[in-house]
């Protein structure tokens, strides 16, 4: 009779095929279907979709776009969550406490809620504009909707939490008595961040950075709603092909181009972290 661990790996490779291989190979079978009119293709095997995907001026441009707006994402992620990570991992008391308390919950914040709270201050007579113009910091209010900034701005604020989690996770691992031996030998704070405390938290830098750009890279309500249908991402295109074009087959290759995109950056940050790895151990 099989053994538990059998059952198991069976019952868990089952739900992999059923809610995934299965799921994915339909859509990758769509990418590379013959489109004739709206709603309506052939199974005659094509790359066309592929093709036009950067033979097209415009949806070479929303590509292209999507990986700026989430580098511009991993980058603000990762300066402003830095710090608080380092403060989790390093100081002990209520205060880290009640940080890390607000990190992880906004994580069970609803996300369309968060995204409308953006909505709500973000807008020309919003909170954050009225408290620039009582204080008399600008003339007229910024522009702070429906463009790359209110996007930008909302999927950092999604995106933060992972970061600063996974970074302080890799700061705790490092050992405190290294930081107190360099600083007994003489080291200045800036020299034991650049030379113990950063290169031993690259690994979750790496980890961090990649989780946030992919997920970026994948979102689709921050930019639909924040944007307000003047910033396109892959996700809002494939909306469209979905709901209005009715190109099935071009949408399921722009989809099966961001999962590859995941894919890609995931096997990156596996190579990147046995690098890194390797190097540390030597």
């Amino acid at each position: 009779m099989p053994s538990v661990k059998t059952g198991y790996v069976i019952l868990l490779g089952s739900i992999f095929v059923v809610f995934f291989v299965v799921p994915v190979g339909f859509f990758l079978s769509v990418s590379v279907a013959l489109y004739l009119e709206p709603g309506i293709f052939d199974d005659t095997f094509t790359l066309e979709n592929y093709a036009r995907l950067v033979r097209d001026d415009y949806a070479l441009g929303v590509l292209t776009d999507t990986l700026r707006i989430s580098a511009y994402v991993t980058v603000l992620c990762l300066v402003l969550g830095y710090p608080l990570a380092m403060f989790i991992a390093r100081e002990t008391g209520f205060v880290r406490r009640a940080v890390m308390i607000v990190t992880v919950a906004s994580l069970f914040t609803n996300l369309v809620v968060r995204t409308y709270g953006w909505l709500v201050f973000l807008t020309p007579r919003g909170l954050f504009n009225n408290m620039l113009l009582d204080a008399g910091l600008i003339d007229k209010p910024l522009r702070l909707m429906f463009n790359e900034t209110g996007v930008i701005i909302g999927l950092v604020q999604i995106m933060l939490p992972i970061q600063i989690i996974v970074l302080a996770v890799s700061l705790q691992a490092i050992d405190k008595v290294l930081e107190d031996a360099a600083s007994i030998a003489g080291a200045g704070k800036v020299r034991i961040f650049t030379r113990i405390i950063w290169p031993l938290s690259l690994p979750g830098v790496i980890s961090g950075s990649i989780l946030v750009f992919t997920l970026s890279m994948s979102s689709f309500i921050t930019p639909e709603f924040l944007g307000g249908g003047r910033v396109m991402v892959l996700g809002t295109l494939i909306r469209q092909l979905m709901t209005r074009s009715l190109n099935y087959p071009f949408a399921a290759a722009v989809s099966a181009t961001l999962l590859l995109l995941a894919i890609a950056m995931l096997v990156s940050l596996a190579i990147i972290s046995r690098r890194v790895m390797r190097h540390r151990a030597s």
